[in-house]
């Protein structure tokens, strides 16, 4: 499974929605700055990926994603090393980015942190014991929802190496 596969809140993209990502220009429009697809492989396997556009001096990373840390800092070095570019800007980075680690002046770095994914779930059970988490425990959860009623109640959720398991509880 991929590293960032197990980052809370990240997706899986299926096979179809690469297709749309990196289509040909003949069908359909593009911009006039086009992106740049970069990919990070090692021994022929592919360990990340970068898209990026450079448009009046700035260079946009759109997406940028790594499995090692070493594909991560490779892909940012070629962003941050671009000839022709002033600044570099990224956006919807996750708080925990390894990038101002990998600077050797991380204070020139300018962070804003905002808030990006709101959602409600409708079934509690079945969000929470389908995913992955960063570590092993027991947590009790006291979820009160006058909109979705039926998931109201205390939940208790455990993780282990062993899987992942949310049931309702007292």
């Amino acid at each position: 499974k991929n590293e960032f596969l197990r980052r809370p809140g990240m997706v899986a993209y299926p096979a179809s929605i690469w297709d749309i990502f990196i289509m040909e220009s003949e069908t359909g429009p593009r911009s006039i700055v086009e992106d740049v697809w970069v990919l990070y492989e090692e021994s022929g396997q592919p360990l990340g990926y970068a898209k990026y556009k450079v448009k009046d001096g700035t260079l946009m990373v759109q997406e940028l994603m790594a499995t090692t840390r070493m594909a991560g800092a490779s892909l940012w070095r070629l962003c941050l090393d671009h000839d022709l570019v002033s600044h570099v800007k990224a956006v919807r980075r996750p708080l925990d980015d390894p990038l101002p680690w990998i600077l050797s002046e991380p204070r020139r770095l300018q962070r804003v942190v905002s808030d990006r994914m709101w959602l409600r779930l409708v079934d509690i059970q079945m969000a929470l014991s389908g995913r992955s988490y960063n570590s092993n425990g027991r947590l009790l959860l006291d979820v009160r929802d006058p909109f979705c009623h039926w998931n109201e109640g205390v939940y208790e959720l455990e993780v282990s190496n062993e899987g992942t398991q949310c049931s309702r509880s007292n």
